[in-house]
């Protein structure tokens, strides 16, 4: 932040005015959004719908964002359980919303928007019918658990969700440690997450259902995972026409703002050489052998993998060393050693190269592979 706003009041926001920070970081986030462009289509469309509610002209579409529960299961403003969850009221849910987003963005970036699509498609339906039956089961039983009488405004059906893929699939990397608890690059994403769903027992219960939600398409409950599919014509069709709006290719170096830390140069880099490595990983496979759709199926120890790349490589620039190549000419006693050890010699040998010849890196990469 100190990097972007050097002009930072050290408390933080509480000097600062929330709206330009809202724009500022939009820009930011946007900037890192390529190749996700249902990403950043949801991130533009929330924070114009967030931002237009605000205006003294709109302020008469407030009401339009409210469902209670009375009004929905008496038969009337049905509409309002969905256009209450287009927008944030809170600036702070605005903000920590937004992150969410970019921090999920992997998910498109590694397998497609089309499926990406159908993927969000399938939980915001399971998680808006979870939430109806229990607000229902509230309702109907008189339950007086708590004074808002309403639905939850905002995207908490399509975030909450992610967190379970975020949690199963993405490597946990420990950075450092505090009073003995590992602080990994997750911690972050779930203390924000954790953040945004506390201020109302509304939002707590709508990010369980969000939960549960992703709980099922994660073990293919019903065949969720078959039943819901984007249609190719109408993917075909809005790739054609929006997805020209919301198409980015990589920033130039000039414009490519550098991260103000190690740890987001790091970052930067860990996304430079997924890209690279997912390439080289699809040109191997052949025309004979497809890449897994997306059902997260992909080994997770890649992220984990390239996290100890980048680490290796940075502190070798550091240094003065030049990283070893990908085609070098590793190690045979440390090819015998692998070999010795039960592994094949091809994956020994490629897992050298991406290691620099590192026979321990090497042996954790195989091991964690063939786990």
């Amino acid at each position: 932040w100190r990097h972007f706003y050097p002009n930072l009041a050290p408390v933080g926001f509480v000097s600062m005015n929330p709206r330009p920070v809202c724009i500022k970081l939009f820009h930011f986030l946007c900037l890192y959004l390529v190749k996700a462009p249902i990403c950043k289509g949801l991130l533009g469309c929330v924070f114009i719908t967030s931002t237009a509610v605000h205006l003294p002209f709109l302020n008469f579409l407030n009401k339009e964002l409210i469902c209670q529960f009375e009004d929905f299961f008496s038969g009337s403003y049905l509409w309002r359980v969905f256009s209450c969850r287009i927008a944030f009221l809170s600036t702070k849910d605005l903000l920590l919303g937004s992150l969410l987003i970019y921090y999920f963005r992997l998910f498109e970036r590694r397998f497609g928007s089309q499926s990406y699509a159908s993927y969000l498609l399938s939980i915001s339906v399971c998680s808006i019918f979870l939430e109806i039956m229990t607000f229902g089961t509230i309702y109907y039983l008189k339950l007086d658990l708590y004074r808002d009488r309403h639905f939850p405004i905002g995207l908490y059906f399509l975030l909450y969700p992610q967190f379970i893929y975020y949690f199963l699939d993405v490597p946990r990397v420990t950075h450092t440690h505090i009073l003995g608890i590992p602080v990994t690059g997750k911690t972050v994403t779930y203390l924000i997450g954790l953040h945004l769903c506390y201020t109302t027992p509304t939002n707590v219960i709508s990010a369980l259902c969000g939960l549960v939600a992703g709980l099922c398409y994660r073990f293919n409950f019903l065949y969720m995972q078959n039943r819901v599919k984007v249609p190719s014509c109408l993917s075909k069709l809005i790739s054609s026409t929006l997805g020209k709006l919301l198409r980015s290719e990589d920033p130039s170096d000039g414009n490519y703002p550098l991260g103000a830390t190690l740890e987001i140069q790091r970052q930067q880099q860990i996304e430079m050489l997924e890209q690279q490595m997912l390439l080289n990983h699809s040109q191997s496979q052949g025309p004979h052998n497809p890449s897994p759709s997306f059902g997260f199926s992909r080994s997770p120890f890649a992220s984990a993998q390239q996290q100890n790349e980048v680490n290796r490589e940075l502190s070798e620039r550091q240094s003065g060393i030049e990283p070893m190549s990908a085609t070098m000419r590793v190690s045979e006693s440390h090819i015998n050693v692998l070999t010795e050890m039960g592994f094949s010699r091809e994956a020994s040998t490629s897992a050298l190269q991406t290691a620099n010849n590192d026979i321990h890196l090497a042996t954790n990469i195989l091991l964690q592979h063939y786990q």
